[in-house]
């Protein structure tokens, strides 16, 4: 879970059906060198609007951890852009911003990245610049969410095409949701056991370069397998189902209201820019292209960290059992039949 955690036209009879959209390619990939390095690399996809009028917008999906160069990268081109709708649970960025002294209260995944010799994304990247954003969950609606509550929709004067509604694990059962992110706020601060165990085995993988090697190839493994909706792949036990649900769509809903509320505005930016974790963004996509018009115009891939396994020891026996063990892992969960589903 940690591991995880951390998309031809023909001739065709007027009155055929027209066909579904195909769904948005992956924002996540390994990139296999001749020289046996491997490297995680994530999209940067501009979508192009239906209306001149409209601003492109530009999804910038991220790793939260990487290599230095990777953020200065991703850093040029958030700065080039007219506005910058930035994900952050209570505007922790700018809070990160302000009060740098909280950073050695390290997180998992602050020590993660140390541990691998990268970096933490709100280490890196400056959200101090005043075209930046916050369009996330504010830290009472987090609470909400978190004491079981259902979470109370913003006013908004721009109705969207599609009725608003809560995500559907939301509907599920308000209780499953807020025991989950317990366990998931348990681990990330390492104060419920899981997060004792997690943490500890990060002080090992600081400690051993060859534990640190294995670690980069499996998490690149892992990220570049993400093919869809992250949720719905077989690694996600079920009882984590609702909060990763929640994480991702009723977080992008609220980056689709403040989309909407630009797309009224009597002149709105030339050029946006989503800047959200890589997991946002297959879902993200869907939503901007089925409800808004928008449609994928051109990409570019940035490598985020890489590691060459040859040099550290790994071999390629080693090698080919992760991929195998990942894929079948990360497989969606519709590709089962139900007979076969755990």
């Amino acid at each position: 879970m940690l591991l995880a955690l951390l998309a031809a036209v023909g001739c065709a009879p007027r009155q055929t059906a027209r066909r579904a959209p195909a769904p948005p390619q992956p924002y996540m990939r390994v990139h296999r060198a001749p020289d046996s390095t491997l490297a995680l690399q994530v999209a940067v996809r501009e979508l192009a609007p239906p209306r001149k009028t409209w601003p492109a917008l530009l999804l910038v999906g991220v790793t939260h951890l990487g290599e230095t160069n990777y953020y200065q990268a991703l850093q040029e081109r958030l700065d080039r852009c007219d506005l910058v709708l930035y994900e952050g649970i209570g505007d922790a960025p700018r809070q990160a911003s302000l009060h740098p002294e909280n950073r050695e209260q390290a997180s998992l995944q602050v020590r993660m990245a140390h541990a691998l010799g990268l970096v933490f994304q709100l280490e890196a990247i400056r959200y101090d610049r005043p075209h930046f954003k916050n369009s996330d969950l504010t830290s009472e609606q987090f609470l909400d969410v978190w004491r079981g509550e259902r979470l109370k929709r913003p006013s908004t004067c721009v109705p969207p095409p599609l009725p608003l509604k809560l995500a559907a694990a939301v509907d599920a059962g308000d209780d499953a949701l807020s025991e989950g992110m317990d366990q998931l706020l348990g681990i990330m601060e390492g104060t419920s056991f899981m997060g004792v165990l997690a943490h500890t085995m990060v002080q090992f993988i600081a400690a051993s370069p060859r534990l640190q090697a294995t670690v980069k190839v499996v998490l690149i493994e892992t990220m570049g397998a993400i093919k869809g909706d992250l949720s719905e792949s077989l690694s996600v036990p079920e009882e984590w189902q609702a909060v990763l649900q929640f994480l991702i769509r009723e977080r992008n809903h609220i980056v689709l209201q403040d989309v909407r509320r630009l797309l009224a505005e009597p002149r709105p930016p030339r050029q946006v820019a989503i800047f959200y974790g890589a997991g946002h963004m297959h879902d993200l996509e869907q939503r901007l292209r089925a409800e808004l018009g928008y449609r994928p115009a051109r990409e570019e891939w940035l490598t985020a960290f890489s590691i060459n396994p040859r040099a550290a020891g790994i071999t390629e026996l080693e090698l080919n059992w992760v991929r195998s063990l990942i894929e079948w892992q990360i497989r969606p969960r519709q590709q089962d039949s139900p007979g076969q589903q755990q």
